[in-house]
């Protein structure tokens, strides 16, 4: 019998079952995949290893502060980045931040028109129901299809998603 019960070996995953076992909860972690790490794991890309997440950590995110401070990281505070690089049918591009932000701002802003009348007050999501029900029953490739992007866009809004 366990008291806890943890779906999923992502970061919040296995700090959830850290915290229970550490405060004597029985506890079981389920993960689907053969490795831990949600999104932050390695792999290979054309020979060379790649980290997808984990690498990079905003201010904004205190949790993981915190529990790269208690697993006692190494952290550096990075400058601004001064080159940007993203893919498009596996052709490497580059160019400045702003640049490639500019790319992505066009195709994020295509892909949440609309969410503002579907979810007026964020904190009140039955509010405008009917409006936002057209989002909540559409996947993000479906969202996708019905954008008018370039390639270039396409391509740098489905790396962020």
């Amino acid at each position: 019998m366990h008291d806890v019960i943890v779906i999923g070996g992502g970061f919040a995953g296995v700090t959830a079952a850290r915290e229970a076992a550490l405060r004597g909860r029985r506890m079981l972690l389920l993960e689907a995949r053969d490795r831990l790490g949600g999104r932050t794991w390695t792999a290979d890309w054309h020979g060379a290893p790649l980290g997808y997440g984990g690498a990079w950590v905003h201010w904004h995110q205190p949790h993981t502060w915190s529990e790269l401070t208690r697993a006692g990281l190494e952290v550096s505070v990075s400058g601004g980045a001064q080159v940007a690089g993203w893919y498009v049918d596996d052709q490497r591009r580059s160019g400045s931040w702003q640049q490639r932000d500019a790319i992505a701002r066009r195709g994020w802003d295509q892909f949440v028109e609309g969410v503002r009348d579907a979810l007026p007050v964020p904190h009140d999501p039955t509010r405008a129901i009917a409006a936002l029900a057209r989002f909540d029953r559409q996947t993000i490739a479906e969202r996708l299809r019905e954008l008018t992007l370039s390639e270039e866009e396409r391509a740098v809004l489905t790396a962020e998603l």
